[in-house]
């Protein structure tokens, strides 16, 4: 029975070892969608607008700040 419990035991901890592990190598990954956009032909002075859409495939919030364009 005491062999038992700290089979147990042990299993609890490296249950416990693999989650606390992936939390801390949790991290956010942006990936673009479509990430290159041919923009046709326009008169100079013309307003041109393309929404990119980003999606976090990684495991941890992600936050995206100081957006700037080109």
């Amino acid at each position: 029975m005491k062999l038992k419990m700290i089979g147990l035991a042990g299993i609890l901890l490296l249950i416990a070892a693999a989650v606390c592990f992936g939390a801390e190598n949790a991290a956010p990954d942006a990936v673009a969608v479509e990430p290159v956009f041919e923009f046709k032909p326009v008169l100079d002075g013309d307003e041109v607008v393309h929404d990119y859409m980003i999606q976090n495939k990684g495991s941890a919030e992600l936050e995206i700040q100081r957006v700037q364009t080109g």
